[in-house]
């Protein structure tokens, strides 16, 4: 099995190519294994949308992708920089992680994605932590919706830090909003 794929594929998987497959519904794209190109979903509605790819790369925007960005994106594949990430902090252990294989991607993890019509689900297993977070459009207003979902299948107590970091544009260009955003 690749690194850090779940220990068993789906055998129900259409169409399986070594890194995923179609589910047996078809309704949903799975993504077992990291792969070597962002494979990406593409979910808007008219006012707003979002990219996301397999190893959690996001970026957001309004109407227009280019004229319009809320955070900004970026054509590199091979460096793949992202501008919305979630990131959690086990205060015991001491180990940090995220949801998605990017940006810090935690050796004992077992992650997997869901592109479906709508949304992208990253789910991973991190020592005892059964975690989801989605990344969804409304369908009708424009409104993008990241839910994070921490279930503790361990025996002990856990304290944990959540940080979702977003890096905005609110506009055409990365350095445009300088000029708009006061810090305090």
């Amino acid at each position: 099995a690749a690194r850090n794929a779940l220990p068993k594929a789906d055998p129900d998987l259409q169409f399986a190519n070594g890194f995923g497959g179609f589910s047996a519904d078809g309704r949903e794209y799975l993504i077992e294994a990291s792969t070597p190109q962002p494979w990406c979903n593409v979910i808007a509605n008219p006012g707003i949308g979002t990219v996301v790819s397999a190893r959690g790369v996001a970026f957001t925007f309004g109407p227009n992708a280019r004229e319009w960005q809320i955070t900004p994106w970026s054509n590199d594949a091979l460096r793949e920089p992202s501008a919305e990430t979630c990131y959690i902090l086990d205060v015991e252990a001491g180990w940090i992680a995220s949801p998605a294989r990017f940006p810090i991607e935690h050796a004992a993890a077992r992650y997997r994605v869901r592109h479906g019509v709508g949304y992208t689900n990253f789910e991973c297993e991190i020592e005892g932590l059964a975690i989801v977070w989605r990344h969804v459009i409304d369908a009708s207003d424009p409104i993008k919706f990241l839910v994070l979902e921490v279930t503790n299948r361990s025996a002990r107590m856990r304290r944990l830090r959540l940080i979702h970091f977003f890096e905005l544009a609110l506009g055409s260009q990365r350095a445009a909003p300088g000029e708009l955003v006061i810090e305090g």
